[in-house]
């Protein structure tokens, strides 16, 4: 995919506001059925975003195999960035591989990163539900970030279900030492997720994480 066209795709998500899921979804189908057919004809161009796009599940179901095979039929065809994002998923495997050594290892700090490559896809396939397995190991070790990161997931709903009361938990529990926390706390309260809204506790969970430097709370 051209600059030109990554650059109106991302000037309409800018437009469409809270109907961008949606219309992000449509958009990514619509590029997505244009590919295949010269993809399978032998073009490398085509077959890198086909490759592309099964890596990420952008307009298709995320296939991460299916990704590996367009990206090296790619590359078999002389197409450049296929080959570098091949030689760089190759490095994240192996990233992946020791630092999955080291978690079971009861590294705290390996397992909070495993747990964002099983989140992201990233040298492994992705998996919600041993990114939070991960996630909850580092943070039972007291890792602040561990534990700050599995209250968003419980907050949001990624990598499983929904938990606002987990979620108001776990951003307690570093709420003194993290300003991440502390804005997440402010959402809560801000948006009455979990909780009866209440601005003057929000604003003073936003206060507290714009003084240790979370910008986005400054905006709020």
């Amino acid at each position: 995919m051209n600059a030109v066209i990554r650059y109106i795709i991302g000037a309409l998500f800018l437009l469409v506001g809270t109907q961008m899921p949606v219309v992000a979804s449509q958009i990514w189908q619509g590029m997505f059925n244009e590919h295949p057919e010269n993809a399978k004809a032998g073009e490398a161009d085509a077959q890198y975003e086909v490759g592309i796009m099964y890596l990420k599940g952008q307009g298709v179901a995320q296939d991460r195999d299916k990704g590996l095979q367009w990206l090296k039929k790619s590359s078999a065809g002389g197409y450049e960035q296929a080959t570098s994002k091949l030689n760089r998923i190759k490095e994240q495997e192996e990233k992946f591989r020791q630092l999955l050594r080291e978690a079971k290892s009861l590294n705290a700090e390996a397992q909070y990163e495993v747990a964002v490559m099983y989140l992201k896809g990233r040298g492994v396939d992705q998996d919600g539900a041993k990114a939070r397995e991960w996630m909850g190991k580092a943070a039972d070790q007291g890792d602040v970030k561990a534990i700050t990161r599995l209250g968003i997931l419980n907050y949001k709903g990624e990598g499983g279900a929904r938990n606002y009361d987990q979620a108001m938990k776990l951003f307690k529990r570093v709420s003194d030492k993290n300003a991440l926390a502390q804005y997440y706390l402010g959402e809560m309260y801000a948006n009455g997720n979990g909780v009866r809204k209440n601005y003057p506790t929000a604003m003073e969970w936003y206060k507290k994480a714009a003084a240790g430097g979370f910008d986005r709370a400054q905006g709020k």
